[in-house]
């Protein structure tokens, strides 16, 4: 992969623009996108791409998508039905039974011939060109290919690999590799048919195993999942070669997450560990206002209804409570000094009598606004007195 500054054009009104132009605009989206797949996701398939024999000649590739070590995300958009010798590396001079290597590359490649026009010249001069690129792929056979072919940098470490390591690296030890820029999506053992004693150039598909190099991208969904499970997974995911399982332990709160990757090769099993730090719990949170009501009535049982208030602390349930205030002064401005929660009429014929008789507050919650209302009906209020209604909200603490 080549690594360079990324490079755009600048627009100004009467700006030129030539194909140079144009294809600087491709390439730094291109790029970009590159190397986001390469260093964010990895290299290898993400979904599908799973190789199955179809009969002695004949094998089918599901469709599927994978990533390169360039980051070029390769599309097979339709299943494949694929004869052996329809592929380019199918001849070779070698033993009765030997391998092959289904591998899979990006491929650029135009179509759609149009005349091209060069206003600058004389119209003979006029050609065709090619007016798109697509982004398509190429399956062929390789042979004696090997884990080195498709490993990176080797770094220094333990039986058990940290995920740690992996940002030790630089970028260009990150995204290097050995040459082969390619997905291998199966080995394939394969018997060569002999006629009358002679050697012929057809060959029988014995067997097929899938991925022999484990280039899969484990994108964080899937992690994801895994995750949250929380215990060993008994049931295996896995081909008729080898299987795979994993676990999850808890570590400390301050660590990072951590992978493990366990291979026994007595069982031929992958055990996967992941680390996950333990749950933060968030501080609760709290605010708090003022609603000031003018009473309009002493004859009949009143109500008032505010309009939607803001509590400030997000989305989500909250906890509501009021309470009443009363006021030596009823100059708004003024420090109350006696604050009543719940049923005031416990303090009637006490030196904390409230004027107010028989009156109830409420409130209703809008969760997906973040708002609410209070309502309080009254009676025996004076006409133009004021009432203040003190409110709080409280946030329950919840998982990080």
């Amino acid at each position: 992969m080549d690594i360079r500054e990324f490079e755009k054009n600048k627009y100004y009104y009467g700006k030129l623009l030539t194909v140079t132009d144009f294809e600087i605009e491709q390439q730094y989206y291109a790029k970009k996108a590159k190397l986001t797949n390469r260093i964010m996701f990895g290299v290898g398939i993400i979904s599908g791409l799973q190789v199955t024999r179809i009969n002695d000649t004949q094998f089918a590739v599901e469709s599927g998508v994978a990533i390169d070590y360039d980051g070029n995300m390769i599309l097979i958009p339709i299943p494949l039905t694929i004869t052996l010798s329809n592929l380019s590396g199918y001849l070779y001079d070698g033993p009765v039974h030997e391998s092959f290597y289904i591998c899979l590359r990006y491929k650029e490649k135009e179509k759609d011939i149009v005349e091209s026009t060069n206003s600058h010249v004389s119209s003979k001069f006029n050609d065709t060109t090619y007016n798109r690129v697509v982004e398509s792929y190429d399956l062929h056979l390789q042979q004696g290919l090997n884990n080195e072919d498709f490993s990176t940098k080797k770094v220094k470490q333990s039986k058990k690999a940290k995920i740690d390591r992996h940002f030790d690296q630089s970028l260009s030890e990150m995204i290097q590799h050995n040459g082969q820029n390619c997905i291998c999506l199966a080995k394939i053992d394969i018997e060569r048919k002999e006629k009358s004693g002679i050697r012929s150039q057809e060959y029988n598909i014995e067997q097929v195993e899938l991925v022999p190099f484990q280039q899969y991208v484990y994108n964080h969904d899937l992690l994801k999942s895994i995750a949250a499970q929380r215990e060993v997974v008994p049931k295996p995911v896995s081909n008729d070669n080898f299987t795979v399982s994993s676990v999850v332990k808890a570590i400390d709160s301050n660590s990072k997450h951590e992978v493990d990757v366990l291979y026994d090769k007595h069982k031929r099993n992958f055990e996967f560990e992941f680390g996950v730090p333990k749950e933060i719990l968030k501080e609760s949170a709290a605010t708090t206002g003022v609603l000031d009501i003018e009473l309009k009535s002493n004859l009949f049982v009143e109500g008032f209804i505010s309009e939607e208030i803001s509590h400030g602390l997000g989305l989500g349930v909250v906890y509501l409570d009021t309470a009443i205030e009363k006021k030596d002064n009823w100059l708004m401005d003024e420090p109350s000094s006696i604050v009543y929660y719940g049923d005031s009429d416990v303090f009637t014929k006490t030196d904390d009598e409230i004027d107010l008789k028989n009156y109830s507050v409420g409130c209703i919650l809008y969760p997906e606004k973040g708002t609410f209302k209070i309502g309080v009906k009254y009676h025996g209020a004076k006409k133009g007195d004021n009432l203040r209604v003190r409110w709080w909200a409280i946030k329950a603490k919840e998982d990080k």
